[in-house]
């Protein structure tokens, strides 16, 4: 049979259905379109990705630097690592849910709605049998969704402590070894770590019965179909062809009948997720003041002063029910030197830290010659500010880049003199080991406290 014959044959079939072959042919057509653009609109995602990260990293170093010192002492470092990371990237937590876990339910729901107008044409009483499992799922959720929320942030929160121990362990190792308190350290990480897996197999134990009962639920539905569907062939209210379609239908709607209470289920998990980061965003909103220099008053720069003069000031650190500071006045002259006594947590660092600005007073005031302190520009009180706290804190890096950490721009051949050990000139690198001097990145011994003190305040 010639060619042209069998297409004449082939068109000839089709022109019976020309709707339907039209239909079909433009739903291959928009198939392969799809196909092909996914690899580009992924390509667009991601370095759409690469661009904001790229342009708002400056601006989130630079928003956890502005930061008042009372968002680090209500959120420990090791917490807020966990809240960045683990209450992030970790499956199944917030990235997930935003990209796959809402795309996934948005596919799934989308199958769920085409199929049931489907099944609603075909036969409208095995279509009403085919989803006899979704109210159900509905109503089991909207009784157990404050029990998922409360087992998901205990469990955040067990694994911030924990965080919290390993670093208490890290930096507090030479108090533990000096007072051989190692075994009693033991018990404490023990009592989070218990709490840990105790919250850990709370969730996986509810997250085991609620998937466990849907399946069955689902499983049910499928059994009642196949039940009311061959008893209706049977008896003649419809054909075989229909309820093989329905059979069909059913099979592809399984794990989409599945993904809508997960969504439920995840959205809960990551509901705790965003509280925890809004928490932490929400926080300099929650206090009187996150600047010693917020203020109305256009800022003042000034360039020495004669008198400190403490009005009255009271602080309270969040969370606290006793004041820190209640009502603590005193002035200071040039030229005067300040002994401050008192006992263990009585006061005396924190109202040195409100004195130099780092915690703003809940009432009265810091002045400086008589000009509010929160009135003064920051730069230029920064620069006649001396204040060495308790324990010398040293970033990661050598002690050249340490050095040179105070220079102004255009003067960072001030800290090229700490280049090797021993080198000439007025540094602070003579007597120090040159695996200190090379590096400060936990590959060699700490300073001690006059030399850390002493890098930062030659």
């Amino acid at each position: 049979m010639k060619r042209s014959t069998l297409l004449a044959w082939i068109w000839g079939v089709w022109k019976q259905k020309k709707g339907l072959i039209l239909l079909l042919l433009c739903l291959s057509l928009l198939s392969s379109l799809v196909a092909v653009s996914f690899p580009l609109l992924t390509k667009s995602l991601l370095d759409l990705l690469e661009h904001a990260a790229s342009s708002n990293s400056q601006e989130g170093l630079g928003g956890a630097l502005s930061m008042a010192i009372l968002f680090f002492s209500a959120f420990s470092s090791p917490d807020i690592v966990t809240r960045l990371s683990s209450d992030i990237n970790d499956f199944p937590k917030l990235a997930w849910f935003l990209c796959s876990g809402i795309f996934r339910a948005v596919e799934s729901g989308s199958k769920i709605l085409f199929c049931a107008v489907a099944m609603l044409l075909l036969d409208w009483r095995l279509a009403l049998f085919s989803f006899l499992s979704l109210p159900l799922m509905l109503v089991i959720f909207s009784r157990v969704q404050s029990s998922i929320y409360d087992r998901v942030k205990k469990n955040e929160q067990a694994i911030s402590s924990v965080n919290e121990q390993l670093e208490l362990s890290f930096s507090g190792v030479r108090i533990l070894k000096s007072f051989a308190s190692e075994a009693k350290y033991d018990r404490f990480f023990a009592d989070v770590l218990k709490r840990r897996y105790e919250t850990e197999m709370g969730v996986a134990r509810l997250d085991t019965l609620l998937n466990m009962f849907y399946q069955n639920i689902n499983y049910a539905a499928q059994i009642a179909l196949i039940f009311a569907g061959g008893l209706m062939v049977v008896r003649g209210r419809t054909s075989i062809g229909t309820f093989y379609a329905f059979y069909n239908y059913l099979n592809l709607l399984i794990y989409p009948i599945l993904d809508i209470p997960q969504l439920f289920i995840f959205g809960k998990r990551a509901f705790v997720n965003i509280d925890r980061l809004k928490e932490m965003e929400d926080f300099p909103s929650k206090s009187t003041s996150v600047s010693p220099v917020a203020s109305n008053a256009p800022e003042k720069a000034i360039f020495g002063f004669e008198t400190i003069l403490v009005s009255g000031i009271s602080f309270r650190f969040p969370g606290r029910e006793n004041l820190a500071l209640d009502q603590v006045s005193l002035k200071v002259q040039r030229g005067e030197k300040l002994l401050i006594v008192g006992g263990i947590g009585s006061g005396k660092s924190t109202l040195l830290k409100a004195i130099v600005g780092l915690l703003p007073p809940e009432e009265g005031s810091v002045y400086i010659d008589g000009l509010p302190l929160k009135d003064i520009s920051s730069p230029s009180w920064a620069a006649l500010l001396g204040y060495v706290p308790q324990e010398p804190l040293l970033f990661s890096g050598s002690v050249r880049e340490i050095g040179r950490y105070d220079c102004k721009p255009g003067h960072e051949e001030r800290g090229s003199a700490v280049e090797e050990p021993g080198a000439t000139g007025d540094d602070n690198s003579r007597g120090l080991p040159p695996t200190l001097v090379g590096s400060l990145r936990g590959q060699g011994p700490l300073p001690q406290g006059g030399q850390g003190s002493g890098l930062w305040h030659p």
